[in-house]
Formats: C-alpha cells, sequence, structure tokens
C-alpha cells in the first residue's frame, strides 16, 4: 500500500488561507490512510504547530520549485511513496480523492495546456510517486528564475519517460457562484457533469473575495 502525503503549499505569512483549510477539508483526511501537512520555507522565527513543516529554502512565490524540490526531498526520508502537491487554495474532497487511482501512475494531474510534446499539469494540484520524487530531488532548479513549479516538473519528468496522467476531477473554480437564474442553469449543468470532482482551485485573479469563495465551494461540495 502507498504511503500517501498531501503537502499544502503555504507561506509563513498565510495565516488566513491556513485557517480555511483547517477549519474545511483538513479535518476530512482519513488519519489511517493519509497525512497532510503545511509545509513553509525560511523567515523569522516562530513555533509550529504539529500539522506544519519547516523547510531550508526560501518561503517566496517566486521560489516554487526549489520548495516542491525540498518537499521531495523531506518525503523520501520520511518514506512517503505518493506525494499531492496542493496549494493553500484548493478546496479538496478527501475521501473522494483518495479513492481515486492517483497510486497507479507516477504523475497525475488535470492537463493545462497543450502538449509540448508533452503535458503539463495545472499547479495546484499534482501527484508524484516514489519514482517521480526521487528524479525531482535530484534535479537541477530551473535557470531562468521561474516559477512555474509544474512546468519544471513535468519536463523533468518527461526526460526521463513519465508522462503526466490526465486526470479531469481537478477543477480550476474562476468565476463566482452566479446569483440570477439563466446563469444557475448553466452552472447547475456543469456541476452535473463533473460530480466525480474532487479539487477545486480558487482562482480569482485581482478579487478580494477569494476566501470567502472558498467556504462557498466547500459547503456546496463538502463530503458528509
Amino acid at each position: 500500500m502507498p504511503k500517501t502525503l498531501i503537502a499544502i503549499i503555504n507561506a509563513r505569512h498565510r495565516k488566513a488561507e491556513r485557517a480555511a483549510v483547517r477549519s474545511t477539508w483538513l479535518n476530512q483526511v482519513p488519519k489511517d490512510k493519509c497525512d497532510a501537512f503545511f509545509f513553509m520555507g525560511n523567515g523569522e522565527p516562530r513555533e509550529f504547530s504539529k500539522d506544519e513543516v519547516a523547510l531550508d529554502c526560501s518561503d517566496k512565490y517566486e521560489h516554487l520549485p526549489e520548495k516542491v524540490r525540498e518537499i521531495a526531498r523531506w518525503s523520501l526520508r520520511n518514506s512517503y511513496t505518493n506525494v499531492l502537491k496542493c496549494d493553500d487554495d484548493v478546496v479538496l474532497r478527501p475521501k473522494s480523492l483518495l479513492q481515486s487511482d492517483y497510486y497507479l501512475h507516477e504523475f497525475v494531474g488535470r492537463s493545462g495546456r497543450d502538449p509540448q510534446p508533452y503535458m503539463v499539469p495545472y499547479g495546484f494540484c499534482y501527484w508524484m510517486g516514489d519514482k517521480s520524487l526521487r528524479i525531482v530531488t535530484e534535479e537541477p532548479l530551473p535557470g531562468d528564475g521561474s516559477n512555474d513549479d509544474e512546468k519544471w516538473v513535468a519536463t523533468s519528468l518527461y526526460k526521463r519517460g513519465i508522462s503526466l496522467h490526465n486526470d479531469l476531477r481537478y477543477t480550476l473554480h474562476t468565476t463566482p457562484y452566479p446569483e440570477d437564474n439563466r446563469r444557475a442553469l448553466r452552472f447547475k449543468k456543469t456541476v452535473q457533469n463533473n460530480l466525480e470532482t474532487f479539487a477545486w482551485c480558487i482562482h480569482i485573479p485581482g478579487k478580494d473575495n477569494r476566501l470567502e469563495e472558498f467556504y462557498r465551494v466547500y459547503e456546496r461540495h463538502k463530503e458528509i
């Protein structure tokens, strides 16, 4: 059986995001099937909670590949075989997620770009298996200083014969729920066609109601 980790990408200053995750889906992670931790980089000294891990790396958004590489190294040191890199603005349905076939593949996520010639997942959620983790731990960081960790991981794995297993059950949630009936009908149809979805990334550029939308999505899709 796989030893599974949900690695929540976080930063020391993102207290509200930690609170949102803790008060919603984090409590639904089956403790006998999976561990879940927030991962942060270097910064001001502080005490860490039991669900937080301090890594020796940058805590800046533009240095995400470095943080992902350190998560891979930490995971292997702690004998994890399958790791979900998960952003802290993602709503999960943990039980459904863990009932999926993620452990049958080395690299799983939802393709967010056209093949080039490989698929690159959306960066908010993707799985790495044991072989993929080992490759990432040894891979040089992108020389252009890019924060595009998903492209860096996809490129590194593709060079070694590992391609993305495309799973459409990971969703980029880009707009608030509609309030008028006409748009609500279209939205209802979309939901009905995606009943198996178990991950929603709250992506509302330029909006200050992102956390409010996080809670709304959770309430509509939470597991009982």
